[in-house]
């Protein structure tokens, strides 16, 4: 169950990074300046991330197999078509439609992970999480292929695998029930009572680091032709990173079965910072390495933020998710804004150097 639960967080993530490894190819179609793609990121992110929290609190009571099945639906459906968008504002839409769909599936699919979990909910986690890290990194190295063969306008060719997924769930896992009693959105009180203290750690030590990664993954084209080097070189920078990135989320599940979750959430952070720093001076072969050492140890706590963040509220559960995989999430993108002018007014270099200090705040 937790298998095909990561295959549908894989599909789903996969359509939502679809924009990323795009956005040299947009810019140049379109005429816009790297302010104007930063902000089209951003309708994506925010629809899809903003709204996770809310998907997870008022479709809790619903069968989460049914949820999770129409948000990669959705998302399939609206994603995979915005090669076709004739201009920003079309983009926008569809990007905006698409992301309510991830926005969907997110919090229900982790909510199912955890039911399905047994005693060894790090590690599933971490399979549901990570299945999501490998969509990301697959969607550079998939453009990179269509565009080698196409065009893209032809990204709506994408859509039949979440369509197949989506059959698959709704078929395997079995149907779900909502606890009797419907949980309750917190006052304002709650936000700020000493209990709420620890998560709300939880969620600023989260949305630092997801700057940084945000950053990472949407500059690095940029980057790469700022160098001197291709487009396509700068895909592969950010499948390096992001594959990385999963398969330290795996070993990071693993391990917080094991180990102290706090102590490997601070490490991951400090640990990640040197490669991350040092890989925008070094040429092309080192850059890739050096990103993938850095991707691999930061995200070791990926998998950790949720299973604290559903531990410190067992009682909403589905909301914590939502508030760890989504708001956070988005609360990031929104922080990624100033980075363009930055890297605007000075060059793509300063911008990503900056977000890597981000990480030891984290």
């Amino acid at each position: 169950m937790i298998g095909l639960l990561a295959c549908g967080h894989l599909v789903g993530d996969f359509y939502a990074m679809l924009l990323i490894p795009l956005t040299q190819d947009f810019r140049e179609a379109f005429a816009l300046s790297v302010t104007a793609v930063t902000v089209l990121v951003n309708v994506g992110s925010l629809s899809n991330s903003m709204l996770q929290p809310i998907a997870g609190h008022f479709l809790e009571r619903f069968d989460q197999k049914r949820v999770f099945a129409l948000g990669l639906m959705t998302s399939a459906v609206f994603l995979s078509c915005i090669g076709l968008a004739p201009g920003p504002v079309w983009l926008g839409v569809l990007l905006a439609l698409g992301g309510v769909g991830v926005a969907v599936f997110h919090p229900s699919g982790a909510v199912l992970a955890g039911r399905f979990a047994g005693r060894r909910r790090g590690l599933a986690m971490s399979v549901y999480s990570n299945g999501g890290a490998v969509g990301l990194a697959l969607a550079p190295l998939a453009v990179t292929l269509l565009l080698f063969w196409s065009t893209r306008q032809m990204t709506w060719v994408l859509m039949p695998f979440g369509l197949v997924i989506t059959g698959a769930v709704l078929f395997c896992i079995p149907k779900t029930t909502s606890s009797a009693v419907p949980s309750k959105l917190p006052n304002w009180r709650s936000l700020f009572h000493p209990d709420s203290r620890a998560a709300w750690f939880v969620f600023i030590s989260t949305v630092l680091r997801s700057l940084t990664i945000v950053v990472v993954s949407g500059f690095l084209v940029f980057y790469s032709t700022d160098r001197g080097w291709s487009k396509s070189d700068g895909r592969f920078l950010q499948a390096a990173f992001i594959f990385a990135s999963a398969v330290g989320g795996m070993a990071g599940g693993f391990l917080s079965d094991y180990l102290e979750r706090r102590r490997l959430m601070l490490v991951a952070c400090f640990l990640a910072f040197p490669p991350l720093v040092a890989a925008w001076y070094v040429p092309y072969g080192a850059a890739l390495l050096l990103l993938a050492v850095s991707g691999a140890i930061l995200s070791l706590s990926t998998p950790i933020y949720i299973v604290v963040a559903q531990e410190l509220h067992p009682n909403r559960a589905s909301a914590m998710s939502g508030v760890m995989m989504g708001l956070a999430w988005s609360v990031s993108v929104l922080l990624m804004i100033p980075f363009g002018p930055l890297a605007a007014r000075t060059c793509t270099t300063t911008a990503l150097v900056a977000s890597s200090f981000l990480l030891p705040l984290a």
